[in-house]
């Protein structure tokens, strides 16, 4: 870190706007230049933080030493990431162009944004006067490459973009460069949370790697994987089985009618379909139920290997809530902490916030 530079903490009011600023070794708030006062905070990421007067509509970008990088104007900016590289519009204006951290203008606003490569160095912009998709080098705005075979773009978090092919109408996956890394065969892709894709064609779905691998059998339905643990369907509505992605086998959960509701760190809550009483499971990663209860009236993950459940022994048909009682479970499905709170939170850094008193 350079001298002088010191990571920001920046203090703010209801309204967002700025009350104090603190650096990361320093133990007094920095003296608030004037300049500033006038500013609310909109975002801060990698050491930008993005201001904007609420009551001219300028907007500007500071580093962690509060020095203007980009000075203010009224205009639109979205942070691209990698190496303080902004998109920018004018107000009224659909168009959109790319702006350095230097306050320089990389490429006109002349183009449509398709889909961001986030974390990349590239991103993917529509070409208006010729209907076309194009990639653009983002910390120079150099065009590497035109992209005429792809009508549509989807933006993607991992460096990959979903894309539709004008030849056959299908759908596949290309890197930052423009190069496909999954052929435009499928008639439908998604992404998931774990840089894998979800590629259907005929009714059978896939999970996929972002170079084409196959990485399981077909099933008729398949739940975007938050592990290594995925939620997939091969039977009647509702049915829910899990396939280890790792090990690559099926884990039968022999459950009938079941409703999804959450999965986490290879744990699944879900509910029996309301004809059988809305019975709330926790079931593990080899498919065994560890919880289920008839007066359970809902699960959720409270973070820290905990869950959170509401319980409540009144009649299911009166909407009288002052009997539920709010307590904790492990992920073996044992009583963490009884359910003796007239409300309860998730786990934040070891502390959750809960309630002895009445629930209005």
């Amino acid at each position: 870190m350079h001298p002088g530079a010191f990571i920001i903490s920046i203090k703010v009011s209801r309204k967002h706007q700025i009350i104090s600023i603190r650096g990361a070794d320093d133990l007094n708030p920095v003296q608030l230049r004037a300049d500033l006062k006038r500013f609310s905070v909109r975002f801060y990421d990698d050491g930008f933080t993005r201001l904007e007067d609420p009551i001219t509509g300028e907007t500007g970008v500071i580093n962690d030493s509060l020095a203007w990088l980009i000075k203010p104007k009224k205009m639109d900016l979205f942070y691209l990431r990698r190496d303080g590289v902004f998109s920018f519009k004018t107000p009224g204006s659909s168009l959109w162009g790319i702006i350095s951290k230097d306050d320089k203008v990389l490429v006109p606003p002349t183009f449509e944004i398709g889909a961001v490569l986030k974390n990349d160095y590239a991103t993917l912009m529509k070409r208006l006067d010729k209907e076309r998709n194009v990639v653009i080098r983002k910390n120079t705005g150099r065009v590497l490459r035109e992209l005429p075979d792809y009508s549509d773009i989807s933006s993607c978090h991992n460096g990959y973009v979903i894309v539709r092919s004008v030849k056959n109408n299908k759908f596949g996956v290309i890197d930052s460069r423009g190069n496909i890394t999954i052929p435009c065969m499928y008639s439908d892709i998604t992404e998931t949370s774990t840089r894998l894709f979800i590629a259907t064609e005929s009714g059978t779905s896939f999970i996929l790697d972002e170079k084409g691998k196959k990485l399981s059998p077909g099933f008729k339905k398949i739940r975007p994987p938050s592990d290594e643990i995925v939620l997939v369907s091969d039977g009647e509505p509702w049915d829910i089985d899990l396939f280890d992605l790792k090990s690559n086998h099926l884990i039968p959960t022999k459950i009938k009618f079941l409703d999804l509701r959450e999965h986490h760190e290879g744990m699944t809550i879900v509910v029996s379909n309301f004809m059988l009483g809305n019975l709330w499971k926790l079931i593990d990663r080899n498919g065994k139920i560890v919880f289920e209860s008839p007066w359970v009236d809902s699960l959720e993950f409270a973070n820290e290997g905990l869950v959170l459940l509401n319980e409540n022994g009144r009649n299911r048909n009166e909407l009288d809530c002052s009997k539920d009682r709010w307590g904790y479970l492990d992920f073996k499905g044992r009583v963490f902490i009884k359910p003796i709170y007239t409300d309860a939170r998730k786990f934040v850094s070891g502390f959750a916030a809960v309630s002895t008193g009445s629930k209005s």
